[in-house]
């Protein structure tokens, strides 16, 4: 070694925020060997001598880190002494005393209680001044699938969690004496005015005075609008963010798995609530609604093609193929053939690369049945190709279903082929193909909801959207609200609240100064710019802010 190290009282751990280009990243305490050495990035540990390079092994200044790639911007790059705790020297019984030896020893000691240390700080552990408590955790079987709590005590133990993955629970009808408490019995549907319950008798419980309201020291009383409004007033009417958030993520849930329909009046704070189930906007200009996914989109392919060209079929029982293309959802056609290989062609004048196809099923005929198995071919001049396969088909067949296509080649003839064996023969009653295009850009606006109170200074509002481009909000999504039907509308600003489920839907909140307009009319505006392709999800509701 070039000098004896020395373990000062220095952490065995430094942290650095990449930018992006640097390479090299310095230690500041001593390790003894390159392999005591433990290296990540934003969390995942990197490959020496693959990743990086140490340099400084046995110095008691440290050394430093260099890497074969620059760690990404803002990545989190963490240096940590990690030794391995062993003991494989020993000293013979009268043998000649080395201080370099000892020293050596003594060092290594030092680092492992360090290394110990900073384990040790970096968990969980009692105040000082706590009395002893009973932190061994419960057995395996004991606390599967449960939280850890504490009970009065301050002892571990093991809680059982709420499930609420088969959704809220609404009461189905009045509570029983027409009070707030009584068992009304439950049903699973979020619907509308059905479930309004009358209000307790104020002997039901205590309520806030005015200077309680104010104090905001007891959390025991109940609170009336009005007392909300005037403690509101005396702390300087606070938006309190945080839990209209909440009960927006709430509100999310429920739209996200009971599919509400339009709710044109406030639900407590919130008005304008609408999932989409039906095309219920009154202004889509430039967008598409999707029954089926109950969603509004501004399309990024082309009308139907399929018109004027040329169709076959595999078998015709009755009505020519040609009815499947006549944008005419009353007439249909059905195979002639029961099972797999059947087949609808359309040979264009030009090549096209189909990118999206509409299948409208037919319950005509007798007997018929859906295909729960279709693929969408191309023929390259010498054999069919499959492009995409689609199952998850409405066994309904009620409907215009859309499946979109990966990327192929330009070809003339496409056809949908029928895979499965089904009881029945195919009945089709539209086939729509469409080549990618450029998005529109489109206005959304709903019908006004009256609000009770009018001249909010403020409106909250919360969207889902489903970006399929890459979009920023406020430059590509266009937020604004109104509360005079909108004759004015006072442009907002958005903020990501977070994300819905595991895919890639998001909420947004919009919040707009509407200070400057008048009246009740509450109204709000979406507008897309940029040719951006956007899924607009759901309305989660506006909050009015006074």
């Amino acid at each position: 070694m070039a000098d004896q190290i020395q373990i000062g009282d220095i952490a065995p751990r430094v942290r650095y925020r990449a930018d992006g280009t640097t390479l090299l990243f310095s230690y500041p305490f001593p390790i003894f060997t390159d392999v005591d050495l433990e290296v990540y990035v934003d969390g995942v540990l990197q490959t020496a001598g693959t990743d990086y390079a140490v340099s400084g092994a046995g110095q008691r200044a440290g050394g430093a880190v260099t890497f074969a790639t620059a760690p990404a911007d803002n990545a989190a790059v963490t240096l940590v002494r990690r030794l391995t705790i062993q003991r494989t020297s020993d000293f013979a019984t009268s043998g000649e005393f080395k201080a370099a030896a000892i020293n050596n020893e003594l060092d290594f000691q030092a680092a492992a209680l360090q290394q110990i240390n900073d384990d040790l700080v970096r968990s969980i552990r009692l105040p000082a001044t706590d009395p002893a408590a009973t932190l061994v955790l419960p057995a395996a079987a004991a606390r599967a699938g449960k939280v850890l709590s504490f009970d009065d005590n301050g002892d571990a133990m093991a809680v059982q969690c709420v499930d609420i993955s088969a959704g809220l629970e609404i009461s189905a009808s009045l509570p029983l004496a027409d009070s707030g408490s009584g068992d009304a019995g439950v049903s699973p549907d979020v619907s509308a005015a059905d479930h309004a319950h009358p209000l307790p008798d104020w002997s039901e419980f205590g309520i806030a005075s005015q200077a309680e309201a104010e104090a905001g020291a007891d959390d025991t009383r109940a609170m009336t609008p009005l007392r909300a409004r005037q403690a509101m007033q005396v702390l300087g009417e606070p938006k309190d963010r945080l839990a209209r958030d909440t009960a927006a993520n709430v509100l999310a849930y429920v739209l996200a798995t009971n599919d509400v329909s339009a709710i044109v009046g406030g639900a407590c704070a919130f008005y304008i609530i609408d999932s989409f189930s039906t095309d219920s906007l009154s202004v889509s200009t430039g967008a598409t609604h999707d029954t089926a996914g109950g969603y509004y989109h501004n399309s990024a392919f082309t009308e139907d093609l399929t018109a004027g060209q040329t169709y076959s079929a595999s078998s015709t029982y009755g009505t020519s193929v040609d009815a499947v293309f006549d944008d005419n959802p009353g007439s249909s056609w059905n195979s002639n053939a029961v099972g797999p290989g059947e087949w609808v062609e359309v040979q264009f004048s030009d090549a096209k690369e189909i990118r999206r196809v509409g299948i409208h099923h037919s319950l005509l005929g007798s007997p018929s049945s859906i295909s729960s198995s279709i693929s969408a071919q191309r023929y390259n001049g010498g054999a069919w190709t499959t492009v995409a396969t689609f199952t998850d088909i409405d066994p309904g067949g009620g409907v215009m279903e859309y499946f979109d296509l990966p990327s192929s080649a330009a070809d003339t003839r496409w056809r949908l082929y029928h895979n499965d064996t089904v009881p029945g023969y195919w009945g089709l009653r539209e086939v729509e193909m469409m080549e990618s295009a450029t998005p529109q850009n489109m206005t959304l606006k709903p019908s006004s909801a009256t609000l009770g109170i009018s001249d909010p200074s403020d409106v909250l509002g919360y969207f889902v959207f489903e970006p399929d481009d890459d979009v920023t909000f406020g430059v590509d999504v266009l937020g604004a609200a109104s509360i005079d039907d909108g004759a004015t509308f006072a442009t907002g600003t958005w903020t990501k609240v977070g994300n819905i489920g595991s895919g890639a839907r998001e909420l947004y909140r919009l919040e707009a100064d509407v200070s400057g307009q008048t009246g009740s009319a509450l109204t709000y505006r979406v507008m897309t710019a940029n040719a951006k392709h956007v899924i607009y999800h759901d309305c989660i509701g506006l909050v009015p802010v006074y």
